[in-house]
């Protein structure tokens, strides 16, 4: 399986081309916050941990290029709860801002 990329996503498609694994992120601030927005894994994949995977492409594009991660979507929300490492790159929205 190889994982592809493309600005907003990491993805995993069959030899026909037919979609099997999705994360997407939205980057924003000069792409220093990228905001994770789905996490979509097809059942044949399933409890293979093929989401783990893609996050952590979202995390290591997180630390190369020094961004910050904002948990949107409940995969990705999970990950962040039960993962210290994660957690250091969450963003914190600052004080006063909304």
């Amino acid at each position: 399986m190889e994982i592809q990329s493309e600005p907003g996503r990491f993805f995993i498609d069959d030899p026909a081309g037919k979609m099997l694994a999705e994360i997407k992120y939205i980057s924003t601030q000069n792409g220093k916050v990228l905001d994770i927005v789905r996490t979509f894994v097809d059942e044949s994949l399933r409890g293979q941990g093929v989401a783990s995977v893609l996050l952590e492409r979202v995390v290591k594009l997180a630390r190369d290029t020094n961004a910050k991660i904002i948990p949107t979507c409940n995969f990705a929300k999970l990950a962040f709860e039960s993962s210290s490492e994660y957690r250091k790159l969450q963003y914190e929205q600052p004080k006063g801002e909304v």
